[in-house]
């Protein structure tokens, strides 16, 4: 019961910002002057753009078959389509469903127990995350006076992340310590908290395979670089688009990538209205603060629907192929899917 009390708190909570943000962001736009830059756009560089996007979407399979290469090395479609059927479900789905969707799917077609494959989803969003930070510490070194108001939180959430990426690796390379240092913060509240920690843990940490294969790791990691490479042409194309973006300094799509991929982790309605929005702003009033809000927001909308727009259209498409439903994404726990009967690999349940 607290679980289901948990997930509907997440579910009105992100309904919440999305609602507060989408407000505030109506009550401050010249709805003419956002019209009018909605007109000039030149809509024909969105095709490169939202390549770029898909493209991101096939390195981010490519990224995930290495991360899951010292479990089995699968082949790289099926963990595509298994990658769009979850951006789908974090786009039309509440909760931020995504990632579950695909660790119940890859487990279930592929034969792996669930732990490794959840453990594999968690090591590609660590990946991701390392990229993020670095591209915000070099904006931090390189250009310290346009992001001076991001620094202590970048800081802080770099110690936080540095600190759970360093805790994973050691209970994957020394359990026994950090069984101890679990026990060490949890057991004078609640022992048994502290045992189920670690048993949950025990559970996925198969997925975290790739650190045991430097190659491996190295790859994944030059594809989690890849894909957000891909993202930043895919703003650099979207500004070419816009008359007020064409002359932003070529760094632009970079720190964009950064601030909205971080405005987009705080709960949301699904597909990320409002907290995208104003991620876009933040970072475009960072970078060119003459810009107007209207101009602003038109610009946004465009990028969400770039960002948006093929997460949906090919995440239905495998959706009607695999024979699912939206009621079964919402309810990944009980997908049901046909495993191929002649692979054979280590994880199985």
């Amino acid at each position: 019961m607290g679980v289901k009390i948990t997930k509907k708190a997440q579910i009105l909570l992100g309904l919440g910002v999305s609602l507060v943000s989408a407000v505030v962001l109506a009550a401050v736009i010249n709805w003419r002057e956002f019209a009018a830059s909605l007109a000039r756009v030149n809509y024909w560089y969105l095709i490169p753009a939202v390549c770029c996007i898909v493209a991101s979407y096939y390195c981010r399979a490519l990224q995930w078959r290495y991360v899951l290469g010292g479990v089995r090395r699968l082949p790289v479609y099926p963990l595509f389509r298994i990658t769009m059927l979850g951006f789908l479900a974090n786009t039309i789905l509440p909760a931020r469903l995504g990632e579950v969707v695909r660790a119940y799917i890859l487990a279930r077609k592929q034969r792996l127990s669930k732990g490794t494959a959840f453990g594999s989803v968690i090591v590609t969003r660590l990946l991701d995350g390392a990229i993020l930070f670095l591209i915000l510490g070099g904006f931090a070194i390189l250009i310290p006076a346009k992001i001076a108001g991001f620094k202590a939180g970048g800081t802080t959430g770099f110690i936080i992340y540095a600190a759970i990426v360093s805790f994973f690796v050691l209970f994957y390379f020394k359990r026994e310590t950090a069984t101890n240092i679990i026990k060490f913060i949890f057991a004078p509240f609640s022992k048994r908290l502290a045992v189920k920690i670690v048993r949950s843990l025990d559970k996925f940490i198969q997925g975290f395979s790739c650190f045991r294969s430097p190659a491996d790791l190295g790859k994944a990691f030059l594809y989690s670089g890849a894909i957000w490479l891909l993202v930043a042409l895919s703003y650099y194309f979207v500004n070419l688009g816009f008359e007020f973006t064409s002359s932003l300094p070529l760094y632009a799509p970079f720190l964009l990538v950064a601030i909205v991929s971080l405005a987009i982790s705080i709960p949301s309605s699904p597909g990320f209205i409002g907290t995208m929005e104003l991620g876009v702003l933040a970072a475009l009033h960072i970078i060119e603060p003459a810009l107007t809000r209207s101009e602003g927001l038109s610009y946004a909308i465009v990028v969400h629907v770039v960002q948006v727009l093929p997460a949906v259209g090919i995440g239905l498409f495998y959706l009607w192929t695999e024979h699912l439903t939206i009621a079964e994404l919402a309810k990944p726990e009980e997908i049901q899917t046909e495993a191929p009967s002649t692979e054979k690999g280590v994880g199985y349940e």
